[in-house]
């Protein structure tokens, strides 16, 4: 079950009321597209959906538990950043197997996890590049699939198209709604 709930959700930073009283709903599989001017609070809810922020005040529910003061690592939420968050260091595949390492997962059955997800967003054969020596859209595809790979109740998408060229972010949105019906899980979206 992946519904999120938010219930009256603000947060300050000092002075500053970055959210303010913020309540909404999302069914299970539904894809929440969060919309606003720079500076409005959008990347701050998502943070505090998936446990990077904690609130100043108000309530977060994924499924039927009350998740607001749970550490991200504890949540069933992936996030896939504005900036991709690779590791330049580790390979594609290592890459996307990370968060399957995370969770105790075997050698094998990680590499065959991250193997079907490079598929899946048609990166099949980078297995072995370094992130450094892929294009933007390609970092954005291992990103998108590293966040699969761990079978997230809720996936959480932080302007992942920002730094793309018109082109590729006109593909990319229709790779995602196909990612999104394939997969049927909850999608919380930033556009840019």
């Amino acid at each position: 079950m992946s519904e999120i709930e938010l219930q009256n959700l603000s947060k300050s930073f000092g002075e500053l009321d970055a959210v303010t009283d913020v309540s909404l709903s999302v069914r299970d599989g539904e894809l929440l597209c969060l919309l606003g001017p720079s500076g409005c609070g959008k990347s701050t809810t998502m943070r505090m959906i998936s446990g990077l922020e904690t609130p100043s005040s108000g309530t977060v529910y994924i499924g039927d538990a009350d998740v607001t003061d749970e550490p991200a690592y504890d949540r069933d939420t992936s996030m896939v950043f504005q900036n991709w968050a690779l590791f330049p260091y580790k390979t594609v595949l290592e890459n996307v197997a990370f968060g399957l390492k995370m969770r105790g997962m075997g050698k094998q059955q990680r590499r065959d996890r991250a193997s079907e997800m490079l598929d899946r967003v048609h990166m099949d054969g980078y297995e072995s590049h370094s992130p450094t020596d892929l294009s933007g859209g390609q970092k954005q595809r291992v990103a998108l699939a590293r966040s699969l790979a761990v079978d997230p109740d809720v996936l959480l998408l932080d302007e992942p198209l920002s730094n793309l060229d018109k082109r590729l972010r006109e593909e990319m949105e229709i790779e995602l709604k196909d990612i999104h019906e394939e997969f049927q899980k909850t999608f919380g979206l930033l556009p840019n």
